[in-house]
């Protein structure tokens, strides 16, 4: 009967997962890659590691050696100035530090230190990391010396009062601001765990793209090159069953390879620990959207590829562009902001995006269905629109 029929394309495109190499390639093999690759590239969440010379003479040269050497990712080399210059203009050395006047203690003077490196975006990223740094290391110090001078107050022949109050000034004055921090945003989204679970629900939206893409283009041509057509055709099939069957076959397969995406980066530590079962199900239901338009999408420009060849060029034509633009392979706010604003319009985009944060941010699964409504809505539409080109395809090719 009807269901049968439907059910009949998922279950060849279950063989087919088994027996064709490229549809083996782009569900299973492509996605591991890719998600490889991300997570070898970006999936460990720690400051770029830097290498940074410190030339100068008196105690604070050593001080500050020191000081970068123990944050873990700053690599200091000592040495004099013109050595490490010239290091940092063969590409050696990533900034160099060199301590001008270095005796405030004895000066009473403040002590100048001179921060070289090259314009270019790494180097102002490097240089504002070192100024963040030092202003930090230069704040210690303050509070080191308005500690020591505090020491000579309290033995000062004056009231405990005026003691305190002094004190009290010279500290404000070494620190006359405090920030503290709290984030709002759950904090295990920079975690490791929580960077890798974010790239495969990244990789879930590539699949869902390219997959979809593909099938909606080839859903018709294919069969028209194979001669299958005129067979399903001549059968009771109506064309409602076969969207039906060649829709379920398309969940189906990206169902197995999210399946597998999910589970590698689980094994390449990816971390699920928040994600209940309510939270599963809004995802599912969000990336099922998500898929629904890109195969919408499919069936809306099968009409231009008119052999597997063109239907290759067009569904790489749009989906390598997409998959960058649309904040898929990489997160949203790596992109300038005309590219931002496309990836928010982007339906595949809000709804892997809501996904993604059910299990990065413990996002409440009811807030995330309604941050994506517009996007589900919006995939309907154009997998509905779709199905019209989808159903006049095959009344054309009836025809012929």
């Amino acid at each position: 009967g009807s269901l049968w029929r439907a059910l009949s394309e998922p279950y060849a495109a279950l063989k087919a997962l088994a027996r064709e190499k490229e549809t083996l390639f782009w569900v299973i093999v492509f996605p591991l890659i890719w998600l490889a690759l991300m997570v070898a590239i970006f999936g460990s969440p720690s400051p770029p590691e830097m290498d940074v010379g410190v030339a100068g003479e008196g105690p604070l040269a050593g001080i500050l050696a020191e000081a970068l050497n123990s944050t873990g990712f700053i690599h200091v080399k000592t040495g004099d100035l013109n050595g490490l210059l010239a290091d940092l203009n063969s590409t050696g050395l990533d900034a160099v530090l060199y301590v001008e006047s270095g005796e405030p203690w004895e000066s009473l003077e403040p002590a100048t230190v001179v921060v070289y490196y090259k314009p270019s975006e790494y180097g102002n990223y490097t240089a504002t990391v070192l100024k963040s740094v030092l202003d930090y290391i230069s704040r210690n110090i303050s509070l080191t010396m308005v500690n020591e001078s505090a020491k000579y107050i309290m033995q000062a022949p004056m009231p405990p009062e005026t003691k305190e109050y002094a004190v009290r000034y010279l500290r404000l004055i070494a620190e006359p601001m405090r920030v503290e921090e709290e984030p709002l945003a759950a904090e295990r989204v920079f975690t490791k765990g929580g960077v890798r679970a974010l790239y495969a629900f990244n990789m879930v939206g590539i699949e869902a793209l390219f997959v979809g893409l593909f099938a909606g283009v080839n859903a018709v041509n294919e069969r028209r090159r194979t001669g299958s057509l005129r067979l399903i055709l001549s059968t009771p099939t109506s064309s409602w069953e076969l969207l039906a069957a060649d829709t379920l076959a398309t969940l189906l397969l990206i169902a197995v390879s999210s399946a597998v995406i999910l589970a590698a980066a689980a094994a390449m530590g990816a971390d699920y620990s928040i994600v209940t079962p309510a939270a599963a199900a809004a995802a599912a239901l969000l990336i099922g959207a998500g898929i629904l338009f890109t195969l919408g999408l499919g069936f809306l420009i099968a009409p231009l590829a008119r052999n597997p060849e063109t239907s290759g060029a067009i569904v790489n034509a749009i989906a390598f562009p997409v998959m960058f633009a649309g904040g898929l392979a990489v997160p949203k706010f790596f992109l300038p902001e005309p590219l931002r604003a496309f990836a928010g319009a982007w339906p595949l985009t809000a709804a892997i995006d809501a996904a993604r944060r059910l299990a990065s941010e413990g996002l409440p699964p009811a807030q995330a269905l309604q941050q994506a409504w517009w996007a589900a809505a919006a995939a309907v539409l154009v997998y509905a629109l779709g199905g019209l080109v989808y159903r006049r395809l095959l009344e054309r090719a009836a025809e012929y």
